[in-house]
């Protein structure tokens, strides 16, 4: 296990302590799993109770899954797109404007239509029955760059801050449950850390808070179990919400509440307040939870055991 630099310690009041480790009986176990699990879910569904939370989800709403022709389109024509939306949509949804003189970038729309065959003689037979073909049509939509206006609504999810009891030994007992080589450097953008399938690496960003630390590393760990090359399948919107609920459950079960963070960002990684993706998700999760913790609390025995002798 590769690790360089370390977690900056913060001097601030208030050391989350961890639970102490204590074998529990599979029964202990799957009560608590299920406990938490209700937990996560509730939690998550609150966060859409929010009128913040509300008007977020209606503009993002907006913002279409393009399809991998279309991503590829919209890539070629404006390599920095980050938010794209046509003209009206703009307008009407976001109150932004595009800009004059702003050149549309050029998709691929369908445009399902009914026909009725034709006779041998290219005459329309009337009394057959309808059949639907799909067509395409070229639609211009315009990325975030190209307009103005009121600012798109965002959600606060909170860093954790502050330190973690035996961080280290914590830390450590987590990485050993992934063959992934884990490394602290700079990350560009909001993100915490991320984890690299090609190389089966997990980079975190360097200097964040000993729990936020944590907190993400549990969360690229799962993606490093679960995510992997072959997991193409799953879209993006169910990897992060299996990623970030194993770590809310595994991280409840060591003593480190991270529901400020978790409970939003998985609300901003579910198509809406019925929570598809993490309904689907939920036995995913309750299973990775129980392999990670069964392996870090074995982990921490371990050093217990070795403490003691």
């Amino acid at each position: 296990m590769i690790v360089k630099g370390g977690a900056r310690l913060f001097e601030k009041p208030g050391i989350q302590k961890m639970k102490k480790f204590a074998p529990k009986s599979a029964d202990e176990r799957k009560a608590e799993l299920q406990e938490i699990m209700g937990k996560l879910e509730e939690g998550v569904k609150n966060v859409f109770t929010s009128e913040n939370f509300l008007n977020y989800l209606r503009v993002s709403s907006m913002f279409h899954r393009y399809s991998l022709n279309n991503q590829i389109l919209i890539w070629a024509q404006c390599p920095n797109a980050t938010a794209v939306a046509s003209f009206s949509d703009w307008k009407n949804k976001a109150h932004r404007y595009v800009k004059a003189g702003q050149k549309g970038i050029r998709i691929l729309a369908p445009m399902p239509i009914s026909v009725k065959e034709k006779s041998e003689d290219g005459v329309t037979d009337m009394s057959a029955e309808e059949k639907k073909i799909l067509l395409f049509k070229t639609v211009c939509v315009f990325d975030i760059s190209q307009t103005v206006g009121e600012p798109l609504p965002t959600v606060n999810i909170s860093e954790l801050d502050g330190d973690v009891e035996n961080f280290d030994e914590m830390f450590e007992a987590v990485c050993q449950c992934t063959t992934a080589s884990v490394t602290y450097d700079e990350v560009s953008g909001e993100a915490k850390g991320f984890y690299r399938p090609t190389d089966h690496s997990i980079t975190l960003r360097n200097g964040m808070p000993q729990q936020q630390t944590l907190k993400t590393l549990l969360h690229e760990v799962t993606h490093s179990i679960l995510h992997g090359a072959k997991s193409s399948t799953k879209d993006r919107d169910t990897k992060e919400v299996e990623a970030e609920g194993t770590a809310f459950v595994v991280a409840s079960a060591l003593g480190l509440d991270t529901s400020s963070y978790s409970f939003p960002y998985i609300g901003t990684w579910s198509s809406n307040k019925e929570l598809p993706e993490l309904k689907a998700s939920l036995e995913v999760i309750q299973k990775t939870s129980k392999l990670l913790i069964d392996k870090i609390e074995e982990s921490l025995g371990k050093t217990a055991k070795e403490d003691v002798a």
